[in-house]
């Protein structure tokens, strides 16, 4: 059985999280897990929900490619305000989301006309999300 430590392990190793926009004023948290091995994808969307995407094989990606999502921010928040206790190497990002973003982002509100300092506000949110994704380790960091 799946549970949300298993879920959360995997995260932490095949996931992401990131502030999608499409058009210039509509923004929204989109959760997901790439894996090559479907029925994994498939019982953890059986437990938590989600959508499967597949992409073909190709000469750089040897193997069928199957993305689970969770598109939207009520959907994303539920995900992640589960998953957050138990996450390790995205706990910063999943904070990021839930303690920043979510709560300017109006979940539940119909869409209206954003003025531009919002837009800038979640564009520059979005790009924090995605610099918080580019730590490196030098390897002289590592201690027997």
């Amino acid at each position: 059985m799946i549970d949300i430590k298993y879920l959360a392990g995997f995260f932490d190793g095949e996931g992401c999280v990131t502030i999608s926009h499409t058009r210039k004023t509509h923004f929204t948290v989109v959760v997901s897990v790439s894996n090559t091995h479907l029925p994994t994808l498939k019982a953890i969307q059986n437990v938590f929900g989600g959508n499967i995407y597949g992409t073909k094989a190709s000469t750089r990606m040897k193997r069928d490619r199957y993305t689970l999502v969770w598109a939207g921010n009520k959907k994303a928040q539920a995900l992640l305000s589960l998953l957050s206790p138990f996450c390790i190497t995205k706990k910063e990002q999943i904070d990021f989301v839930l303690t920043v973003y979510l709560p300017t982002a109006g979940i539940g509100k119909r869409r209206t006309k954003m003025d531009s300092s919002i837009i800038a506000n979640r564009l520059a949110m979005a790009q924090k999300l995605s610099t918080m994704k580019l730590v490196e380790y030098p390897i002289n960091t590592i201690a027997n």
